[in-house]
């Protein structure tokens, strides 16, 4: 009887062992992919294929940014077995302390011992070289991938091109396209056409034998992805033009834009100082970027597009448009500019607005302006001023005044244009009048504008009235620019009114009295502007606004240098080099370059 009840024990535990075992591999094989994936392991070997980057040219076909090839060694942790650690930490170059260290990162990163990881990240063309005739030695456990890093022919615009980096945790976190150890552009172009410039990764899978050698493609290459490389980018940028404009701002802080008007291309951007693009790629940065980090000089800054400077008196040709929109001045207006309101460049007497604007008269445009915002509306000024900001405002606002571009790269500031909400936050509501505002008359004061805002004014007066937004990127692979910079901004349909303004910014260069006759071009109408800009500490900033030719404009220039004093004396000169250079393709007058050249505002003790 007690055999028999055994006897029904064990057939009961048989049952419930085989009833678990029936769970638990129909649990394996319905509920989860964890040990297919383990096996799957164990047989195949799965490899990121990296797509080349596209590469990025100027507008005339030259290569700006291109892809230059190095090496990753890769490890597999579970096929380090039979290893002599000694002979290839001797052989690498590194201590054992090191090997394990970056064998545990590899697990801990796939979270597999099966996985291959990124044991040695780059080694340049030289270096793998060294160890590529013994790596057999090390097989499987560990092979070599080719991948490519950022070079620049052209060192030149590094913050228009951007840099690339490895992909941090919140990329991946943003972007569920990026794994562990991708590249990603981390500013400028690189940054913002990244989709664009990737490409698509592809995938390599490789069978292994039971002891884990590799034994060639899975099923012939079949199941293999093919990479795809990034789409090739055409810059607006004139790389010649450019390398020559950086040379003329070499020690000097400022910025420099040129822009095609007809398109709002943008020809030439340069924040000074800068730095070494090609001390940026994957493999020098971490050293290079301490250094430019910790530089004083903010070379990491664009000013071009992100210093928000008083425009000085290149602001003084708008203030004349925008009078003569609002219909308050005309040409033939007269003031007397005797230096008894403001300090002033011009000669005592009564003046109309094209000798106004040649010799840059202060006082003249300070009683212009007046007009604009105090119109009488009102019995009091306290009311009346407000009222005419504001209509001020709205026509200044179409110049994208206090407004950021929609620029292809990062950074655009917006400037600033006062409006009553800031004057009334500054003094109190009721509490201000023209009086109190005058300054911004002759851009100083509040009004602050970008380098970029400065040279797309010029392109409205160039083209009469109107402009494209500035842009960087001509063609992405076969395509054109992006739809929002084919879009015609009209900023005013009267024409007429910068035919008198053009005019006068002839006779700045080319007339007795003019402020910027340093900037003549021989056989070239050159239409420009001067600024110099108060700065309490230190000298003046040297501005310039001007295009060229008269008619047909094919080039605007804005330069802004930091404490050079006088805008005719040193933006002006530089300018017009840049705007000869680009034009005739040579400069007619090599004193005046090699003067700009030479001239060092940054160590002037030296």
């Amino acid at each position: 009887m007690k055999y028999d009840n055994r006897k029904y024990v064990l057939f009961i535990l048989f049952i419930l062992v085989g009833i678990i075992f029936i769970i638990r591999l129909a649990g394996m094989q319905l509920f989860t992919n964890k040990w297919q994936n383990r096996a799957t392991e164990i047989t195949e070997k799965k490899i990121d294929i990296y797509a080349p980057r596209g590469i990025i040219f100027d507008r005339e076909g030259r290569k700006l940014v291109e892809n230059r090839v190095y090496y990753e060694l890769l490890a597999t942790p579970n096929e380090i077995n039979e290893f002599d650690t000694v002979h290839f930490c001797n052989t690498i170059g590194i201590t054992k302390e090191d090997f394990i260290a970056r064998i545990e990162k590899i697990i801990e990163d796939y979270d597999s011992r099966a996985v291959p990881g990124v044991f040695i990240q780059h080694l340049s063309q030289e270096e793998f070289e060294k160890i590529e005739d013994v790596l057999y030695e090390f097989r499987p456990a560990f092979f070599e991938r080719a991948r490519t890093e950022r070079f620049y022919p052209y060192p030149v615009a590094p913050h228009v091109l951007g840099y690339v980096s490895m992909v941090s945790k919140e990329d991946r976190e943003r972007d569920s396209y990026f794994k562990l150890n991708d590249q990603t552009g981390v500013s400028g172009l690189e940054k913002f056409y990244e989709k664009e410039l990737r490409g698509r990764r592809g995938t390599q899978y490789l069978i292994k034998s039971a002891v884990g050698n590799d034994m060639g493609s899975l099923d012939g290459g079949v199941h293999d992805v093919k990479a795809i490389n990034g789409s090739p980018l055409t810059s607006t940028l004139d790389a010649e033009l450019q390398l020559y404009a950086e040379k003329l701002m070499e020690n000097k802080v400022g910025a420099v834009v040129v822009i095609e008007p007809k398109t709002g291309e943008i020809l030439v951007s340069v924040s000074s100082p800068g730095y070494d693009p090609n001390k940026m790629t994957l493999s020098q940065r971490n050293k290079y970027y301490s250094e430019i980090a910790e530089d004083t000089m903010n070379l990491l800054f664009n000013k071009a597009i992100s210093s928000e400077y008083p425009p000085g008196s290149t602001f003084k040709l708008i203030q004349a448009i925008v009078g003569m929109d609002m219909g308050v001045i005309t040409p033939q207006s007269s003031f007397v500019c005797d230096g008894s309101l403001i300090g002033d460049h011009i000669a005592p007497g009564v003046y109309q607005m094209r000798d106004a604007v040649k010799s840059s008269s202060n006082q003249w445009f300070l009683l212009a302006m007046k007009k604009m915002v105090q119109q009488g509306k009102f019995y009091s000024h306290f009311k009346d001023a407000p009222f005419g900001l504001m209509q001020w405002h709205k026509e200044m606002s179409k110049y994208n005044f206090g407004k950021a571009f929609p620029l292809d790269i990062e950074g655009s500031k917006p400037g600033l244009l006062p409006d009553t909400s800031l004057y009334n936050k500054i003094h109190g509501k009721g509490r201000w009048a023209y009086s109190t505002i005058r300054s911004i008359s002759i851009g100083q004061g509040e009004v602050q504008l970008t380098p970029l805002h400065i040279a797309n004014m010029g392109c409205v007066l160039a083209n009469r009235g109107y402009y494209y937004y500035p842009h960087f990127v001509k063609s992405i692979g076969e395509k054109g620019p992006k739809d929002i910079y084919r879009r015609k901004i009209q900023v005013s349909d009267e024409r007429t009114n910068y035919f008198p303004v053009i005019d006068a910014m002839q006779a700045v260069v080319d007339e007795a009295g003019g402020t910027a006759r340093l900037a003549r071009i021989p056989d070239i109408a050159v239409c420009a502007k001067t600024g110099t800009v108060e700065n309490k500490k230190g000298e003046d900033h040297s501005v310039f606004l001007a295009f060229a030719p008269r008619e047909n404009p094919k080039i605007v220039v804005s330069v802004y240098v930091e404490n050079a004093g006088f805008g005719g004396l040193w933006a002006g000169p530089i300018a017009s080099l840049i705007m000869e250079k680009y034009l005739t393709g040579k400069i007619s007058d090599p004193k005046k370059e090699k003067r700009i050249l030479e001239k060092d505002f940054i160590h002037p003790e030296e």
